[in-house]
């Protein structure tokens, strides 16, 4: 099923997660519902992702910070994340600032502080 938010189309995604299912199984559903908010994100010239913001990077960042090292899920989180943050820069650069660009602006320094090995 297709959803029409108003921004476009976003196909459906409710999966019914239930406490007796396998971790494995719960982890792939997490994985699956980031990989299509990421998607959504970048969709559009990236138009929900700058309306999120620094917000948008919080999702994945999250995910990484409290994933164990060597689990795929904080590669492709951490990814995301940079993605976003690459996109956000970009874009910030571009204009001129107010004082709520400026504090974006350090919540992105601060992100990319972290992602950086």
């Amino acid at each position: 099923q297709v959803l029409d938010g108003g921004e476009g189309e976003v196909e459906k995604f409710q999966p019914v997660i239930r406490v007796q299912d396998s971790v494995s199984t719960r982890r792939e559903w997490v994985t699956q519902g980031l990989e299509r908010i990421f998607e959504y994100l970048m969709q559009r010239k990236h138009e929900a992702l700058k309306a999120l913001g620094e917000q948008a990077v919080a999702i994945f960042f999250e995910v990484w910070v409290d994933t164990e090292d060597g689990d795929l899920l904080k590669e492709k989180t951490r990814s995301m994340a940079e993605s976003c943050l690459d996109n956000l820069e970009v874009d910030l650069l571009q204009g001129e600032w107010t004082i709520v660009e400026i504090f974006e602006a350090l919540n992105l320094m601060r992100y990319r502080n972290e992602l950086d090995p």
